[in-house]
């Protein structure tokens, strides 16, 4: 689904990846392709897909992730939860859908 060249970031985290690059519409795709997706899987940094898409500010990465259930009290590898990276970003638009 992803894509034929795969890269080890592409085939080791596809969801991370495509929150990275802010491909908003081809993750809502591929998650609505595979349903089995785990989005609390973690990168090597300690860090979800909505931690990513919180912390780069891609608000539309992060509403797809919550509408399919992604987990905001989850912890990232320093202890720190969805919620309280919106209190770190500067983006106040995600703040208020996180």
């Amino acid at each position: 689904m992803i894509s034929a060249k795969k890269t080890p970031e592409k085939s080791r985290y596809p969801v991370h990846y495509l929150v990275w690059h802010n491909k908003h519409r081809q993750l809502e795709k591929e998650l609505a392709a595979n349903e089995q997706t785990d989005l609390e899987s973690l990168d090597p940094r300690g860090r979800t897909p909505l931690h990513l898409a919180v912390t780069l500010g891609h608000l539309d990465c992060a509403r797809v992730l919550l509408q399919r259930g992604a987990d905001v009290s989850k912890e990232n590898r320093n202890g720190w939860t969805g919620d309280e990276l919106t209190e770190t970003n500067s983006n106040q638009s995600i703040c208020f859908i996180v």
